[in-house]
């Protein structure tokens, strides 16, 4: 029987816009990854999936899960993989911090049968912005979407939500740079995970209580590093492990993770941009 699902609220449709990114022959690198809508280019939506830069940089393929789209427009919660070619799709890095967009067009995400994908994206209207920053609190509540150790619903291809607070002022740049802590413990499979402020219904920010059907889904940016306490006694700030079979036992967490801000994914755009029509 079809188990299916009618997503609505943000946190039912970002159970549909990660991917479990499944990386290197042996299959032992775990990330996060999430799609992301740029635009058209034409009829044709500009697609990509976000991650970190480490977690696929020297890997020829990497794969994921997709869930079905049933006719009546749910998702069934049964899903299918999609293999992507690195060393011939390639993918767009950043110049300076660990991101990237691995450029994905639409029919290449339907399933060897010719099942269509049941899908959500973020857009650029979920990135955070100044106008976004006027409004929030310094401290506010954050959740993150991934595969912390690898962990997930295998049976129904779904994510784990991890509940936190921001750390540093979303509106200031940690120590100059475009990055944000939060205060989550961050495992290894949380690389590109996006980090949101999500509410389902209500919430308050700087103009008041406020509220509505749609929530409210506002993404600060992509974890990228941890910060754990070394043997030596010093505050060490890390790139996520994916290798899951790689993880330090010796060092401390501190339950810090660090972020990439939304801004950089807005960078990403034109470089995909020009992916698409050199692969036209």
């Amino acid at each position: 029987m079809d188990r299916i699902r009618h997503p609505t609220v943000p946190s039912s449709q970002m159970l549909f816009t990660t991917v479990r990114l499944v990386v290197g022959p042996s299959e032992d690198i775990v990330g996060t990854g999430f799609f992301f809508h740029f635009g058209k280019e034409g009829d044709e939506p500009i697609l990509s999936i976000i991650t970190n830069h480490h977690v696929v940089s020297g890997a020829d393929r990497v794969r994921f899960q997709m869930h079905e789209m049933l006719p009546g427009g749910g998702a069934n919660l049964s899903s299918y993989w999609i293999d992507v070619d690195l060393g011939k799709n390639g993918c767009v890095v950043h110049p300076t911090e660990d991101l990237c967009a691995i450029p994905i067009r639409a029919s290449s995400l339907r399933g060897g049968r010719g099942e269509l994908p049941f899908v959500r994206y973020i857009d650029e209207r979920y990135l955070a912005t100044e106008e976004h920053y006027r409004r929030l609190f310094p401290l506010e509540a954050v959740t993150i979407v991934g595969y912390p150790f690898g962990v997930w619903d295998s049976v129904n291809n779904l994510p784990v939500f991890k509940g936190g607070m921001t750390a540093t002022d979303p509106a200031v740049d940690y120590e100059g740079k475009p990055h944000g802590l939060v205060d989550i413990a961050v495992f290894p499979g949380c690389s590109g995970a996006p980090v949101m402020i999500l509410n389902d219904s209500f919430w308050a920010d700087a103009n008041g209580l406020q509220g509505g059907p749609d929530g409210r889904l506002i993404v600060l940016g992509v974890l990228s590093h941890s910060m754990a306490e070394t043997h030596q006694g010093i505050i060490a700030i890390r790139e996520i492990e994916c290798k899951l079979s790689e993880v330090s036992l010796v060092d401390v967490h501190v339950h810090l993770g660090r972020y990439i801000k939304a801004r950089v994914v807005r960078e990403l755009k034109q470089p995909v941009l020009d992916w698409y029509r050199s692969h036209i």
